[in-house]
């Protein structure tokens, strides 16, 4: 998914287009389950993987075990793939060379290594089955312009690469009760929200190392 990943599930079966979104889960076996996001209904499939604790080392190498047959047989006249550096990309690559239907890549993985290991991981990825698989795009979509030097890097053509920064319905950033939110966490003073996943690239102990200066001024 990524940011506007559960935006397009939500809004084009409104529109008459199904968007069935195939994911990760954990041990078991594939399975089909039926999300509803206020009056839509959006079909997510679950696919089994591995999980090692180096974050981001291996995945790359991890299969979703019943994805490349299910991509095979599924209905679909495009197939949207999010997340460079995971097997999903290689397996979609794989269904659009095999179909002949229209892949669009949103890489959503520039990010820095957390240490060398990682970085020499990414080095190997990179300079085969993952470009390869990224130059098999019909379109990429970059979230800012910075990443399109990424992907030319990684041999993706310039015109095949759309910006589309992040969206947000203006739904989502209608202001909440501020009074009743501070009572409840009993909190006082200048509130700092950090609303992302706790990753070693999403800057948390940048802002909290911050504080003490922010604070001082």
């Amino acid at each position: 998914p990524g940011c506007y990943g559960p935006e397009l599930a939500c809004d084009e079966p409104r529109r008459g287009h199904p968007v069935p979104v195939a994911t990760t889960a954990r041990g078991g076996s594939p399975r089909d389950e039926t999300m509803r996001e206020g009056d839509a209904s959006i079909r997510v499939v679950r696919f089994p993987t591995s999980h090692f604790k180096g974050d981001y080392l291996f995945p790359p190498w991890l299969p979703m075990k019943g994805l490349r047959k299910w991509l095979a047989a599924e209905p679909a006249d495009i197939i949207h793939a999010h997340s460079y550096r995971f097997a999903t990309l290689e397996e979609a690559a794989h269904a659009r060379r095999k179909r002949g239907i229209p892949l669009v890549v949103s890489a959503l993985g520039f990010y820095p290594p957390e240490n060398a290991l990682v970085a020499l991981s990414r080095r190997i990825y990179d300079g085969g089955r993952g470009k390869r698989a990224l130059r098999a795009a019909d379109r990429c979509v970059a979230l800012t312009r910075d990443e399109i030097r990424h992907h030319v890097a990684l041999g993706v053509a310039m015109e095949k690469i759309d910006v589309i920064p992040p969206g947000l319905q203006p739904r989502a950033l209608e202001p909440g009760d501020r009074e009743r939110f501070r009572k409840e966490y009993d909190l006082e003073g200048i509130v700092v929200m950090f609303l992302a996943r706790l990753a070693h690239d999403k800057g948390l102990a940048d802002l909290v190392n911050a504080m003490p200066s922010v604070l001082a001024a």
